[in-house]
């Protein structure tokens, strides 16, 4: 979780296409000429050289048949073969950025449309686990030893294109066929590696129940379908285990539907708490503040910071305020309702206090806020922006979330032993789990 893609991003697709571009893509367009062979480039790492920047590119050759819909890709003495709505398996892919450095990765590529436009998609470029740049496994020859005996792997921390979806890349078929290929990859390490072990603590996380969730909650069979495939996975499990083996099943969060996104940052500016310089919008990274007047700021999920004395460069809060500060906003965001639906938005306001936050915590948000369900907050938030409007409906594939309140979306624990604990949390885990290997 948190492994980045080669070029340092959390997973960032190309689109080979003919095709005008979308400037709102998150991954990257390169366009193409709408001829029967195609030469592009693969566009790799950013490296540099001297006092430039640049970027590592690898030759790729595209030889259409239009009328069978086939491409033939060369890339690096490589040949690929690729009927339309067809993946590839993992190419190996080697980019030299000098005599000494190499970067390797491992990627995928996807054809979209081979006529009578062209859209060909490589996935993000993920780190070789034979051979890669910098250690993603401990020990670093632990992701050798499992490519050697499982075959190549996603070693991206988020393996799923969430943005490959929303963006119309992949429809609905092809990113299920996709999720299938990586639950396939990771069950197989799974087992492989489960069948071998003999004592001490077996971790695996399964990461497709989220973000099958994030993405269809517009359509609940698919999520169903997908919790059958975990519990089969699970009774595979049980089947292994002998009566002394301890299984614990735990999420840290649950689920529910993504209908609106709230804006803090608009919420604080129209409630006089930031002010932004005159006759501009509010920008992404808190950019347009003026903050010789502003008291309270938002940036990242969920958290309300103040701009505090001290601390922030231009901080006009003072400590002992804090205490009246927080209370005003709390009192006015519980209070809020949202136009379109006239439901309460916000369930609970907490003090970094109330939470254990030490006050030395320089980095952590003054104020957590927890939403009711369906309500969270928006991207723009996230990111330190302030749009003009505070609340908006959302139309998006991204449709179902778990950044509420922590009373609205509780996890799951189940065991193969007894609970004694009437009310457990996620912090009693590991206490539990250091106890039974002693």
């Amino acid at each position: 979780m948190g492994t980045p893609d080669v070029l340092g991003t959390a997973g960032k697709y190309t689109l080979f296409t003919t095709k005008s571009l979308n400037p709102q893509s998150r991954g990257k367009q390169i366009m193409v000429k709408n001829e029967p062979v195609i030469e592009t480039a693969i566009e790799g790492p950013k490296y540099n050289a001297f006092s430039e920047r640049k970027v590592v590119t690898l030759p790729l050759k595209i030889e259409r048949d239009i009328t069978k819909k086939t491409v033939t890709l060369s890339v690096q003495n490589q040949t690929i073969n690729l009927n339309e709505g067809q993946f590839s398996d993992w190419v190996k892919l080697e980019f030299k950025i000098d005599f000494f450095t190499r970067i390797p990765g491992i990627a995928k590529f996807y054809l979209k449309q081979a006529a009578p436009d062209f859209e060909l998609y490589l996935s993000p470029i993920n780190f070789d686990p034979e051979n890669p740049l910098k250690p993603i496994s401990y020990p670093a020859s632990y992701s050798k030893k499992l490519a050697r005996e499982y075959g190549l792997f996603y070693t991206q921390g988020l393996p799923h294109d969430t943005w490959a979806l929303e963006e119309g890349v992949f429809d609905d078929k092809k990113f299920l066929e996709n999720a299938d290929s990586i639950f396939e990859e990771r069950r197989k390490i799974y087992f492989g590696e489960l069948d071998k072990f003999k004592s001490g603590i077996f971790f695996n996380y399964i990461g497709v129940t989220d973000t099958i969730s994030h993405m269809f909650w517009r359509k609940p069979e698919v999520i169903l379908s997908y919790y059958q495939k975990v519990d089969e996975l699970v009774g595979e499990t049980l089947n292994r285990l002998d009566d002394n083996d301890v299984l614990i099943i735990l999420s840290d969060h649950g689920f529910a539907g993504f209908d609106y996104e709230f804006n803090l940052n608009s919420w604080l500016r129209d409630n006089g708490y930031l002010v932004l310089e005159k006759g501009t919008e509010g920008k992404e990274l808190l950019d347009n503040i003026d903050w010789s007047k502003t008291k309270a700021y938002a940036i990242g999920y969920n958290g309300i910071y103040f701009n505090l004395k001290g601390r922030e460069k231009e901080g006009i809060v003072d400590k002992k305020e804090t205490k009246i500060l927080g209370e005003e906003i709390k009192q006015k965001l519980l209070r809020y309702i949202n136009p379109e639906n006239k439901k309460k938005v916000i369930k609970n306001i907490y003090f970094k206090e109330e939470l254990g936050v030490k006050d030395d915590d320089l980095n952590s948000p003054d104020l957590f806020v927890g939403y009711y369900k369906g309500v969270r907050s928006s991207w723009d938030t996230a990111v330190g922006a302030t749009p003009k409007k505070i609340i908006k409906k959302r139309e998006s594939k991204w449709s179902g979330d778990h950044l509420f309140d922590a009373t609205e979306i509780p996890g799951i624990l189940f065991s193969n032993k007894k609970i004694i604990v009437k009310d457990p949390k996620i912090t009693d885990v590991i206490p539990l789990v250091l106890k039974l290997i002693n």
